[in-house]
């Protein structure tokens, strides 16, 4: 699996099984947003100041986003297991206000399988309150957790036909519509909240295994819920 972002810290490129072939994503954008006090913005936010590097000797990120007027200070890991097709994030969310607040994180996914939007599939999986994409036999789950909570909100949705944006668009009030499934050309989102005091931390996970079948991925996302997600990222 080799992965490579933005920026912004957008998924642009997503190739699997093979470093070069199939690309799931080819250049599109899968935008992460943040809500906080009735406000939402993209990464691509003009707003943010950032800083790009990767963790000393690895291919770990370490992505330090500040956005003064929010007053919030993203600081971000990135990586790919070493051994298994998982891909794994670690936001720490700093309230740098002097008041206690709700943040929600919001994690878009525009894939285009094996290289064409004809025939995905998106839809959320209640048994473990996980959203995945498949066609034939390729499959990516999208899970994630604050803490002791999981996924907060989802949605599945159209894009690129008939004028449907996608679900990122449903993002930007704050919520989620809940949408259970599509099929086609289409897209998900997916949300995690924190609840921060004043001039406080917080750190969310979210993961991505990829596998042939529907029970390799559950069995890669057990795995990782099992073995600490902090411990496979370090």
């Amino acid at each position: 699996m080799l992965i490579n972002l933005d920026r912004n810290g957008y998924i642009r490129d997503l190739y699997y099984p093979y470093v070069g072939q199939l690309n799931h994503v080819g250049g599109y954008h899968c935008r992460v947003g943040v809500w906080t006090d009735g406000e939402f913005v993209w990464l691509a936010d003009e707003g943010w100041q950032r800083t790009l590097n990767y963790e000393e000797d690895s291919l770990v990120t370490r992505v330090v986003m500040s956005h003064p007027r929010l007053a919030l200070t993203l600081t971000i890991n990135d990586g790919v297991h070493q051994r298994e097709n998982i891909f794994l994030r670690r936001f720490t969310v700093s309230n740098d206000s002097g008041r206690e607040r709700e943040v929600r994180l919001f994690f878009h996914q525009d894939l285009v399988i094996n290289e064409t939007e004809v025939g995905d599939t998106a839809a959320y999986y209640p048994v473990n309150n996980t959203v995945f994409h498949y066609k034939r036999d390729r499959y990516f789950m999208f899970n994630g957790s604050t803490g002791i909570e999981g996924l907060y909100q989802y949605t599945t949705g159209v894009k690129r036909f008939a004028q449907a944006e996608g679900t990122w668009k449903d993002a930007e009030d704050g919520h989620l519509m809940g949408n259970p499934i599509a099929q086609g050309s289409v897209d998900s989102t997916i949300s995690f909240r924190l609840f921060l005091q004043p001039s406080s931390a917080q750190t969310m996970y979210c993961w991505m295994p990829a596998g042939q079948t529907l029970s390799e991925v559950k069995k890669l996302n057990s795995y990782v819920r099992e073995s600490g997600r902090g411990n496979l990222l370090d």
